[in-house]
């Protein structure tokens, strides 16, 4: 699984065989994950070969993780980093590096909980205390050539709120919503070895840039 706000690999069986491999693999740990987060990083990135330690208990009630000595234990581990990055004068994001992790177990926001515990919060993730960055781009902008307002005219109904919004966002009248841009943290690479299984998701832009 994945949170919400997290982008790259879900790996999904296509039928009860093929789960149960998948699954005797997970429960004997028998597979390696990997992440990439683009963190805070104020006095620098962190070491290569970091091992953050912390048992979790979650709370369901606000959906957050906390470390907690009642907790159940949680190993994550930052394999590499792969680049430093200065302050980003559009966001008012200080400087950020992005890293490479394994999480060893399982738990709901495991990575998410251990890098801000550990001093590295992922750079957009307020949940975790991290300031938030400003949506993304206007969902309804349209095309150069206008493909969106001539699809809405072809399926404009009298009366219709919906299209009466729509038309209006298209022409600027209107607050147009924006999207929402997930956290700063994707699944890169899934892989079973005694499966002879590898699954990657190609990096996201924040990764790269």
């Amino acid at each position: 699984r994945l949170d919400k706000p997290v982008s790259g690999v879900l790996c999904m069986a296509k039928n009860s065989k093929a789960a149960s491999r998948l699954s005797r693999c997970i429960k004997r740990r028998a597979f390696r994950k990997q992440y990439v987060a683009r963190v805070l990083a104020p006095n620098g990135p962190p070491s290569e070969g970091l091992f953050i330690d912390a048992p979790l208990a979650f709370d369901t009630g606000t959906a957050t993780a906390t470390v907690s000595s009642e907790g159940r234990p949680s190993q994550t581990r930052v394999s590499s980093v792969l680049s430093v990055c200065g302050p980003d004068n559009s966001t008012g994001v200080g400087p950020t590096a992005v890293i490479v992790l394994e999480p060893l177990t399982g738990r709901t926001h495991q990575i998410r909980c251990h890098l801000a515990h550990a001093g590295y919060a992922i750079a957009n993730d307020a949940k975790y205390g991290a300031p938030s960055v400003p949506c993304g781009p206007p969902i309804f902008r349209d095309t150069p050539c206008g493909e969106l307002s001539s699809m809405l005219c072809k399926a404009r109904r009298p009366g219709c709120e919906a299209c009466s919004f729509y038309q209006q966002a298209l022409e600027s009248k209107q607050q147009s919503l924006r999207l929402r841009e997930g956290i700063f943290l994707h699944s890169w690479k899934y892989s079973f070895e005694s499966l002879g299984l590898e699954f990657e998701a190609p990096l996201p832009a924040w990764a790269t840039s």
